[in-house]
């Protein structure tokens, strides 16, 4: 799935692949020559209701949309809320555990690591999880 805001594009992955002989670019859906292309499209419907919402919301409370804060809050709405935790999320309990047994040469490498790791993922407007 495709989102356009702001001249940036949010691209979600559905678990769906469709060939594209029986995808109505016009409609931007799947046509009903297709099998299960009623629910298909419902599921489709929905979760770009879902964007929209959580684009606007963002808006209404003065946040800046972004795609990595539109992708964790769609996550959140169509998964439900996740008991795994978030990859940054790790690396800080994993570098905050290590202080106890490696020594500070690797803490700071760790720490590079870190900061390297978030550099790339804003050059490459990719956001870093497990997926």
């Amino acid at each position: 799935m495709e989102f356009s805001y702001n001249t940036k594009r949010f691209r979600y992955f559905i678990g769906l692949s469709i060939e594209s002989k029986l995808w109505s670019t016009k409609k931007q859906c799947i046509k009903s020559s297709a099998s299960n292309s009623l629910e298909i499209n419902k599921r489709l419907n929905h979760i770009a209701k879902k964007t929209i919402n959580i684009y606007y919301d963002l808006l209404n409370n003065s946040l800046t949309p972004s795609n990595s804060i539109i992708k964790e809050k769609l996550d959140m709405a169509l998964k439900g809320n996740s008991s795994l935790v978030s990859f940054y999320d790790y690396v800080d309990e994993f570098i905050e555990r290590s202080k106890n047994t490696k020594k500070s040469n690797t803490i700071s490498e760790y720490g590079y690591t870190l900061r390297d790791l978030q550099a790339f993922e804003m050059y490459s407007r990719r956001r870093i999880d497990w997926e």
